[in-house]
């Protein structure tokens, strides 16, 4: 193996080994409770799934009802599923 090759391996490692010591720190603090690791302000409504019934018409007045499924934010005051 090439020393340059040999130097790139060697960096790998080292990337490896302080992104491994950075993760098993915030992973203490997280356990601790020291920090919150998702918080309440950085959370995004959730979708929630609506059903619904759609009159869908063909020519000379008839037609035929079909379920549908819309996907929305939250409306205010909902709470999204767990």
């Amino acid at each position: 193996m090439s020393s340059e090759m040999s130097g790139m391996a060697g960096r790998l490692r080292q990337v490896e080994e302080s992104t491994r010591a950075a993760l098993q720190q915030r992973e203490r603090m997280v356990s601790q409770g020291a920090i919150e690791l998702y918080p309440e302000s950085t959370r995004l409504p959730v979708p929630v799934p609506r059903r619904g019934r759609m009159f869908i018409r063909h020519g000379e007045g008839h037609g035929a009802f079909s379920d549908v499924t819309l996907t929305s934010p939250p409306r205010a005051g909902e709470v999204a599923p767990a």
